[in-house]
């Protein structure tokens, strides 16, 4: 895969029409880029400009370049050299969202759950920002699976301060929900969105109208809340109580939302039927916690007990105690 990845990077950056000078060095780094050491291959980048290339053409570059330095430390991870993976990482030239995802992948590695969710939705932030990154409709894929790798890594961690914040603000998962709200209601009358300034808006180039994120985040039905209550009961522990207020600050934050729907599960620990009755007083508990906040949409429960765990992002392992604290969750679903 790895290989395959190079070789489109290589015609890529040799595809576009440049002095002879700057197609010497293109074919140099694009003859490079399979052997060299990333540092290398980014000081080569670097000097594009002073070989006749244009700024676009060097910026294009040393893009490609982070995403070979991302590939490489993804390749590492998986062969359990984490030193490697992060010495590769080191040294990617620019801001992009593959270094970024990977360095979630890293620190998931590394059992650091809030630092990997925060690379995470960072990642899915600079998808969506057409500063950083080309909005190519061929990344679209790639958001849901940064999303639910995002969300995993909240639940994990217990909290989901790394997308979520108690003032209405977002990033990441909870960003690409509000601009997937605000996609869904174009026409529709259903569902106003307020503006939010304080991350990336995922903005759609003029001369194309698109945006990766917004337009994959549209068809995003779920996100997971890491709401969390005392063991065994539907009262909330004081995490999920700061957990429950950002989630109301932030519904209150997207303006007139006329419909959600909150999805109780558990574990498979313990009765069937006794966590089916917990998961839905649960969902009820949030759902009361909404209201009182001030969240004026309707509000659906469900409670599905322990009959639907979770469905894992692709590439992602977790021990038992993991997979059943992920699958302890509410589901925030659009409409119902």
């Amino acid at each position: 895969m790895l290989r395959t990845a190079l070789a489109a990077l290589t015609v890529s950056l040799l595809a576009a029409p440049a002095t002879a000078d700057c197609v010497a060095v293109r074919s140099a780094l694009a003859a490079s880029l399979d052997s060299a050491p990333v540092a290398t291959l980014a000081d080569m980048a670097r000097g594009l400009e002073a070989e006749g290339c244009s700024t676009a053409v060097a910026a294009d570059a040393l893009r490609q370049v982070s995403s070979v330095a991302a590939r490489r430390a993804g390749a590492l991870l998986e062969a359990g050299d984490l030193a490697g993976a992060e010495a590769q990482l080191a040294d990617a030239p620019v801001l992009h969202w593959e270094v970024q995802a990977a360095r979630g992948g890293l620190a998931a590695a590394r059992k650091d759950h809030a630092e990997a969710a925060r690379n995470l939705n960072a990642a899915i932030d600079t998808l969506g920002d057409p500063a950083l990154t080309p909005q190519d409709p061929a990344l679209e894929p790639v958001v849901p699976r940064l999303m639910a790798m995002a969300q995993e890594q909240m639940m994990l961690a217990g909290s989901a301060r790394t997308s979520m914040r108690s003032d209405g603000t977002s990033t990441g998962v909870m960003r690409a929900l509000s601009r997937g709200i605000a996609f869904r209601a174009k026409g529709s009358g259903d569902v106003t969105v307020a503006a939010d300034q304080t991350a990336p808006d995922y903005a759609a180039p003029a001369e194309t109208g698109y945006n990766i994120v917004a337009a994959a985040a549209a068809r995003v039905e779920t996100v997971y809340l890491p709401v969390r209550f005392a063991f065994g009961q539907a009262t909330l522990d004081p995490s999920g109580v700061t957990e429950a207020e950002a989630l109301a600050a932030f519904l209150r934050a997207q303006g007139a939302v006329g419909r959600i729907t909150l999805i109780g599960h558990t574990d498979d620990v313990g009765p069937e039927d006794v966590n089916l009755d917990l998961s839905l007083a649960r969902a009820q508990t949030v759902r009361d916690f909404l209201r009182s906040a001030g969240v004026t949409a309707t509000i659906l429960v469900e409670g599905r007990g322990e009959t639907e765990p979770p469905v894992y992002a692709a590439g992602m392992t977790y021990s038992l105690d993991e997979q059943r604290a992920i699958a302890r969750r509410v589901e925030l679903a659009l409409g119902g």
